[in-house]
């Protein structure tokens, strides 16, 4: 595995900021009293289901792929995600105008494959493939056989 140790700078931030601002949602936070009770602190949480894709992974995938130059974002994108990554690549990918494949492991969720599919339209081919997130990486992967393809792979934090 390797390391990335390039240093996120103001700039940095403050330049996906700018992207991101037109294209998601500012979503408020809501006070959980139960979570509140239960802590014994004040709980807030971060409304990120009201994003267009129900998740804060559009800001991820927006911004990844907005970062692309465009000669070569138009000839598409290839990710690999069991869910609400492939849902923020598939809104991206419709909202862009640009063609999208995303690996799906076989045992993904009807519901999300569904979903990947309502928000990445004719733009979006869907592969399910492999029983593991590893797996439909690795054909993610091995799919993208020249420079007109890019792999967004799928940061795990």
């Amino acid at each position: 595995m390797t390391t990335n140790t390039a240093v996120l700078t103001d700039d940095a931030v403050l330049h996906a900021y700018e992207v991101l601002k037109p294209i998601v949602t500012h979503t408020p936070l809501q006070f959980s009293a139960y979570l509140s009770q239960k802590y014994g602190c004040h709980v807030y949480l971060k409304r990120e289901d009201l994003q267009a894709v129900r998740s804060f992974k559009i800001r991820g995938a927006y911004y990844a792929i907005s970062q692309v130059p465009e000669d070569v974002r138009k000839h598409g994108v290839v990710c690999a995600s069991a869910g609400n990554h492939a849902q923020g690549v598939a809104w991206t990918s419709a909202k862009m105008g640009i063609p999208a494949t995303i690996f799906m492991p076989v045992t993904t969720p009807r519901q999300k494959v569904d979903q990947v599919k309502f928000f990445g339209g004719d733009n979006v081919t869907i592969e399910l493939t492999g029983d593991t997130f590893d797996e439909a990486n690795s054909a993610a992967l091995a799919s993208v056989t020249n420079t007109t393809k890019r792999s967004l792979r799928r940061l795990m934090i």
